[in-house]
Parts: structure tokens; C-alpha cells; sequence
């Protein structure tokens, strides 16, 4: 689980960057294209990200995907 001050980004090559504290803590990739939104869950065990590739991925804190829902 990363701390609650833990910053998300997307980038337009489909990675998903977690910052804390101006330091990159995970940094994945897994959408082809850019990242349209990302949030995490409110039980703090995964992060949720929507694609311009029409996917919806759900990913642990590591950076590993545990699901892809393909729209």
C-alpha cells in the first residue's frame, strides 16, 4: 500500500507513475496510448486506470495488473 500523500500520473505512452514526496515510488505501463483517468481505491489496494485504448485496468501497488476490462 503507498501512503496517502501518493501523487498518480499518466503519461500519453500509457504509464502510470506514483510520486510521493516528489519521488517516483511505481512506475508501470499497460494502455496502449494515453492514460484518460486514474484513481486508487478507497480500501487503498489498487489503482484504476482508464485508457484511450477503450481499457479499464486494475492494479496492485506494485505495479503488477490483476485485471483488464476491455470496453
Amino acid at each position: 500500500m503507498l501512503a496517502n500523500d501518493t501523487l498518480f500520473t499518466g503519461t500519453f505512452l500509457g504509464e502510470i507513475i506514483a510520486w510521493t514526496d516528489s519521488t517516483i515510488v511505481m512506475r508501470t505501463s499497460g494502455h496502449q496510448g494515453k492514460i484518460n483517468c486514474i484513481n486508487a481505491s478507497e480500501d487503498g489496494t489498487a489503482i484504476i486506470t482508464g485508457g484511450a485504448d477503450g481499457n479499464v485496468n486494475f492494479w496492485n501497488f506494485e505495479g503488477n495488473a490483476l485485471t483488464q476490462i476491455k470496453t
